[in-house]
């Protein structure tokens, strides 16, 4: 009986440690997926902007009312600005709030362009307070290139920091959880929950190698950055130089291990104890019927005691079970929350695409795309649905 508890022991320990390594792989991968969707349609923005607003190009008060359109429509973006040569910004005031003229040369991301000029590609700076807008931002840019290659400006938005923070909330999934969002540089952009006042806003990991291999690792790390024996799932967000991370300490990762292994333990106790107290009655026939009672009644005893531990295990267990089935709800209300996004992308150009091209489109075009818009609004009305259902599920009473 003892070995088989040892062995069994060591199984479900195994077990729980592969068991929380999927869940910080699934958890990972989803966020990382709509974290790259984001910066996709940020990218194709900004790269439009680029074209619209750049040097020579001849904006006009409706090319700037369609770009603020589609930054609009964007549900994780603040404003944009667009910014010259000097470090100023400059005209058109994509902000709605005077902001021309704001000196923002000393911003990381305005520095970055105009000494990397050789990249072409989306820039994300670290976080910092917006000297327009006074809110945390993510400064989210692209060069401004003339014809011979050189930099001369910057088109930039503000990345919703509260965005990023209810999408790694899904992250945190438990106790001692958390979620957070990195450059290859190591700079924290996001993290839930947040990091305590003083603490270092890099992350100690070297993550050139996990962007390198494009898929996720996951490390047992004896001494973590807060001193804790940790699990940590990475994930790199392609093609950004971004990494989702998620994190949960093995000594609440085990938790529900150890409580098995305390009832197993138990179990074996009873079971030995009962042995042994069949075997003293067989041994013990020949004493006096008042002896054996005193002995079977001591054994009775302990038994019993047993039993309340069992049974006060058993009682923890069903209640680690109900909150693991709470928290599976509610990460199934914010996944069923954040798909509503995309649908509303599609409607948004859908939209666009019909203003755009106007006339242009024969009747049956209209018709397909009526019918586009009809499906992404059915869409959305069952994910409704189902986020009523996700709150009529979290809000009734147990005992109904």
């Amino acid at each position: 009986m003892a070995v088989a508890a040892v062995t069994e022991g060591a199984y479900s320990y195994h077990r729980a440690i592969d068991h929380t390594r999927g869940l910080l792989e699934s958890l990972t991968s989803g966020s990382a997926h709509y974290i790259a969707t984001s910066l996709h349609s940020l990218d194709n923005l900004l790269h439009d902007g680029a074209d619209e607003f750049g040097p020579g190009q001849r904006w006009t008060a409706d090319s700037v009312s369609r770009f603020l359109t589609r930054l609009h429509e964007l549900p994780f973006l603040h404003d944009g600005i667009v910014v010259g040569r000097d470090g100023r910004i400059v005209a058109p005031d994509l902000t709605g709030r005077g902001a021309v003229g704001v000196d923002v040369s000393d911003r990381e991301y305005v520095r970055y362009h105009f000494d990397h000029p050789q990249d072409d590609g989306l820039h994300i700076a670290p976080p910092v307070v917006s000297r327009v807008t006074g809110h945390r931002i993510i400064p989210v840019s692209h060069a401004l290139k003339n014809r011979e290659g050189a930099v001369v400006g910057v088109v930039a938005a503000s990345l919703d920091v509260d965005y990023l923070n209810r999408i790694l909330g899904s992250l945190n999934f438990q106790p001692d959880a958390s979620g957070a969002l990195v450059k290859a540089d190591r700079t924290v952009l996001a993290r839930v929950p947040e990091m305590p006042p003083g603490a270092p806003s890099q992350m100690p990991v070297d993550l050139a190698p996990i962007i390198a291999g494009g898929t996720f690792e996951f490390r047992h790390v004896a001494v973590a950055y807060d001193g804790k024996e940790r699990l940590i799932g990475y994930r790199p967000i392609s093609p950004y130089p971004l990494v989702a991370s998620s994190t949960v300490s093995v000594k609440e990762a085990l938790a529900g291990w150890r409580r098995g292994l305390w009832l197993t333990g138990g179990m074996a106790l009873v079971f030995s104890l009962a042995v042994y107290g069949l075997a003293s009655v067989a041994d013990r026939r020949q004493h006096v019927q008042a002896s054996l009672a005193a002995e079977l009644s001591c054994h009775r005893q302990r038994l019993e005691q047993e039993v309340q531990v069992r049974t006060r295990d058993l009682a923890a267990l069903a209640q680690q079970l109900s909150r693991s089935n709470e928290e599976l709800e509610q990460f199934a209300f914010v996944a069923s929350h954040d798909l509503r996004e995309p649908l509303r992308m599609v409607s948004a150009y859908l939209g666009l695409l019909e203003r755009r091209a106007g006339d242009r489109l024969d009747e049956e075009s209209r018709e397909f795309v009526a019918y586009a818009r009809d499906g992404a609004v059915r869409m959305d009305a069952l994910i409704r649905d189902l986020l009523e259902y996700c709150r009529v599920g979290r809000q009734s009473d147990p005992g109904e």
